[in-house]
């Protein structure tokens, strides 16, 4: 017997236990019996993992991506606290710093990058380390969308204190 008949053999075999278990389950749910219903999904995940590996994988890797999302996303909050929490010391120095690469590490959020640019042109009134950070954001290869919000918000800010403004 090959090893993919024989692998096959071995998934049918545990999954029509569990398919004639989840089926009992099913025929005694109309019955008030809250076991029996408990019992049902258990069987047809494991019968899901058994019978259907990389589909089972392919989405336990999507979990794991939007999981690794929801993270990354906390920890860009987290670097923009921690970004404030300099600027109201008086580092800000540290804090351009501080966001400069959080906008390198989250180059679509708008948020960060209208902070580094406000820091830097109003706060700072250094409107060479904003030509710097717009110069960065160039090199990080965005789309022409995100390039188009790194560059707005880099005018707004030196529009207001009279920068020049440039690409």
């Amino acid at each position: 017997m090959s090893d993919t008949r024989r692998d096959l053999v071995i998934r049918l075999g545990i999954c029509i236990p569990l398919v004639a278990a989840t089926g009992f389950t099913i025929a005694r749910a109309s019955e008030p019996n809250l076991p029996f219903l408990l019992l049902g999904f258990p069987c047809v995940a494991v019968c899901a993992v058994v019978l259907m590996p990389n589909a089972t994988g392919a989405a336990s890797e999507h979990v794991r991506e939007l999981l690794d999302l929801e993270h990354s996303g906390s920890r860009y909050l987290a670097d923009l606290d921690a970004a404030d929490a300099l600027i109201d010391a008086g580092d800000l120095d540290g804090a351009r710093r501080r966001l400069l690469e959080t906008a390198r590490a989250h180059p679509r959020e708008r948020a960060a990058w209208m902070r580094l640019f406000h820091l830097t042109l109003v706060r700072m009134n250094r409107p060479d380390l904003a030509a710097d950070a717009l110069q960065a954001a160039s090199e990080l290869g965005l789309s022409p969308r995100d390039r188009e919000m790194v560059l707005w918000a880099y005018q707004l800010f030196a529009e207001e204190v009279g920068a020049t403004v440039g690409a």
